[in-house]
């Protein structure tokens, strides 16, 4: 049998892939609410229909939505995580078939693509709920149709790529990296896709119907029912400023030449050698033996793209940008292990493939420990002993955004909708001391709430040498638990005339 071209296994491989990845991504997920605010963010607008922070990622919270209302089984925040491993492991379909459609044999797709599931960057966001485990299931769809377009020129495989394209903005605009790469490919296979009118036409009513995806934020906003709204678009305008970069445009290309080549570069190699190791080399030579140029030359675009962006953005989980990055090398790893056994023997090409079984056997034994870590990092459960406390009617201040958006679900979408309760970030000390001081009302963006003065106010899990700072600032600080205080405006002392209090 030949294992280069062999189909042997075509059948059950997907299948048993699916499966490997359903009950594992299931037995690792998050099991409820926690990891990141952005991960209790996602949890949230899924089951209330909001809108989080920007770009507000239309499609995937409506995709949330429905899932988390359809799915049979387990809490809403595990419902939400579950449908990022769905993702992925749909990601992980078209990857094995894109493999396949390059002439790679079933054997060397299969592990590859199940080593690739099982990188630490990939197994993380495939069991939290976030917006990448959907963007990497775009961006497959997008080159695997572009690449059957490649081969075929079939019409329905161009107009597929193109289409996947446009509605994955809906989700992350990053997507804008590959541009490059489509429109090479498209130059070089044909040109005449950019003079024919017909396809233009349809390509603009594609582009005018992913566009309409942001019509969720609008609906949303001017709905008053909305509970959650984490980026507000009022206007067109405003919309526009939110998908260039609004307030997130400093994060952008905020790095200098010097820092790119001394830190950011390094950076991502070592991210990269984490998840592969020496197979980085083989994924070199896999680049280097396509035979197919204009394919070869629009991975290297594709994926010079993804990861020249990433290396002038300051993010702190810029590791989840490079997804695509990996999906590129892990096609590129398949091709050259087939490169290098298709110069064995029949016995020896067993063997190679049998030594192959170790990139997912590796990948799943190193990154399980770290798995684990994610899997125990649930909403500290302090956060609804405190709900339960304080009762009702009452404004509780968090010191960091993680116990913001804990405290934010139980409110908004969890058992303590209808007791009036409030939270604030501390970020912003002007607006408690005007609300205890000067009796003045509160605003509270994300929930178009104003609160009247008088409501009872809490702070939660205040540093001691924070509370030594607040209490220097005049406010009272009574304790109610270990890391629950109870806040109030300290009484000014009046003096008499005759020095006495």
């Amino acid at each position: 049998m030949n294992l280069i071209t062999s189909r042997y296994g075509t059948k059950w491989a997907a299948p048993l892939l699916v499966l490997l990845l359903a009950a594992l991504y299931a037995a690792t997920a998050l099991p409820g609410l926690g990891y990141t605010d952005d991960t209790a963010e996602f949890q949230l607008v899924g089951k209330v229909l909001g809108v989080p922070h920007l770009t507000g990622y239309p499609a995937y919270t409506v995709i949330n939505h429905l899932f988390v209302t359809l799915f049979p089984f387990g809490e809403v925040p595990l419902k939400a995580n579950l449908l990022s491993g769905l993702f992925t492991i749909l990601a992980a379909l078209v990857i094995f078939y894109k493999m396949k459609a390059m002439g790679i044999g079933t054997p060397v797709a299969f592990l590859v693509t199940s080593g690739f599931a099982l990188n630490l960057s990939i197994w993380v966001q495939s069991i939290i709920a976030e917006v990448y485990s959907f963007n990497l299931l775009y961006v497959s769809l997008v080159f695997f149709f572009l690449l059957k377009w490649h081969q075929t020129r079939k019409n329905l495989h161009f107009y597929l790529a193109l289409g996947c394209y446009a509605f994955s903005f809906g989700n992350h605009l990053t997507m804008i990296t590959f541009l490059p790469a489509i429109l090479y490919l498209l130059w070089v296979d044909d040109r005449s896709v950019f003079t024919d009118w017909r396809r233009i036409g349809w390509l603009t009513l594609l582009g005018l119907l992913a566009a309409a995806q942001y019509g969720y934020l609008f609906w949303r906003y001017y709905d008053p029912a909305t509970p959650y709204l984490a980026m507000q678009t009022p206007t067109i305008g405003k919309l526009f400023w939110y998908l260039s970069g609004g307030h997130a445009k400093g994060m952008m290309f905020s790095y200098s030449l010097s820092q790119i080549l001394v830190e950011r570069i390094p950076l991502f190699a070592r991210l990269f050698f984490r998840e592969y190791g020496l197979l980085l080399a083989v994924a070199v030579y896999g680049f280097l033996r396509l035979q197919d140029r204009r394919w070869q030359i629009c991975i290297a675009l594709a994926f010079l793209g993804n990861v020249g962006y990433a290396l002038n953005y300051r993010i702190t989980d810029i590791y989840a940008y490079l997804l695509p990055s990996h999906m590129f090398l892990a096609v590129l790893l398949a091709y050259g292990c087939q490169e290098i056994i298709r110069k064995l023997g029949s016995r020896m090409q067993k063997w190679a493939v049998a030594a192959l079984v170790l990139f997912p056997v590796i990948n799943f034994a190193c990154n399980l420990p770290h798995i684990r870590v994610v899997n125990r990092d649930v909403a500290d459960p302090r956060v609804e002993e405190t709900l339960q406390m304080v009762g009702r009617d009452a404004l509780i201040v968090c010191p960091n955004s993680h116990h913001w958006h804990y405290f934010l679900y139980h409110v908004i979408a969890g058992d303590y909708q209808a007791r009036n309760i409030h939270i604030l970030p501390f970020d912003n000390a002007a607006k408690l001391h005007d609300y205890l001081y000067e009796n003045r009302p509160l605003s509270l963006f994300e929930t178009r709430t104003t609160l009247s003065p008088g409501m009872t106010v809490y702070f939660y899990d205040v540093p001691f040498t924070f509370r030594q700072t607040l209490q220097r600032d005049a406010y009272e600080m009574t304790a109610v638990t270990p890391w629950l205080y109870r806040m109030a405006a300290r009484a000014p002392i009046i003096i008499s005339e005759g020095g006495e209090n």
